[in-house]
């Protein structure tokens, strides 16, 4: 899902959402940008997590 926007309305910044509500920011890495493409689509994704300014943040090291 979408988080940030550029000036034109185009998303810049994605987010994973689990069945459990959980939501994890997506690095803005080449397999994060990547994932722009599969807006509102189902993947999984695996990856480093951590935590930034109480935010899960994943590192995307694989998705289909």
């Amino acid at each position: 899902m979408p988080v940030r926007w550029d000036d034109k309305g185009s998303p810049v910044a994605a987010a994973i959402s689990t069945e459990g509500k959980d939501e994890y920011y997506i690095d803005n890495d080449h397999k994060g940008l990547e994932l722009l493409d599969l807006l509102q689509e189902e993947v999984q994704a695996t990856g480093l997590v951590r935590e930034i300014r109480n935010k899960k943040v994943m590192t995307v090291v694989v998705y289909r």
